[in-house]
């Protein structure tokens, strides 16, 4: 998988519908997440691990349907955002790239139809003129995830509901806008997310 690629309607509605209320009900720690495995290391709000759950074990197999092999999954999660969120690192932060828990990332998008607003955005760095991570490039990107100056949108695939998007998980993404939406669970930007090889 070389570019960003989305498929509306990608789950069955009935469990799409089941997947959003357990996404609703999902704990979500007010302190957030620490990821301490990829690079930089930081804590991410409005997350709420699903490892090893019956839910990887469904969407594994509707992934694998779709991409047309066997897949692994090495982390997946909910994400619970609204316009409230922030990061230690301040809004510019959540352009970022996906870590070493799989080659190719998904999410689906289960925010209801009348609050499908924004997106998921595709950012070039203006510095190394590159859209994806590289062990060329790792350091000067590192030290630009807080720098807005330092990024162009260089693509963008709309929020819609029960539409999947595949993307390579080095490939540098935010969420669009930077600051979310939604003033309650309800009505905030919910997905749910994999990263897998």
């Amino acid at each position: 998988m070389s570019e960003a690629c989305f498929i509306d309607g990608f789950l069955p509605e009935s469990t799409a519908k089941s997947l959003r209320l357990i996404g609703l009900a999902a704990e979500y720690p007010p302190e957030g997440v620490t990821d301490t495995v990829g690079v930089p290391s930081t804590t991410y709000p409005g997350m709420s691990l699903t490892m090893k759950t019956d839910i990887e074990a469904v969407m594994e197999g509707q992934i694998e349907r779709t991409v047309g092999r066997k897949v692994s999954i090495g982390a997946s999660f909910f994400r619970l955002l609204s316009e409230n969120e922030s990061t230690a690192h301040g809004e510019d932060f959540r352009i970022h790239y996906d870590g070493p828990y799989g080659d190719n990332a998904f999410l689906i998008h289960l925010s209801r139809p009348e609050d499908a607003f924004g997106g998921t955005a595709f950012w070039r760095h203006l510095g190394v003129n590159e859209v994806e991570l590289t062990s060329d490039n790792a350091e000067t990107v590192n030290q630009d995830l807080c720098a807005r100056s330092a990024w162009d949108m260089d693509s963008f695939v709309g929020v819609r509901w029960n539409r999947a998007v595949f993307y390579p998980s080095n490939r540098f993404h935010s969420m669009w806008p930077l600051q979310g939406w939604g003033s309650t669970p309800e009505t905030s930007r919910l997905i749910w997310t994999a990263l897998f090889s």
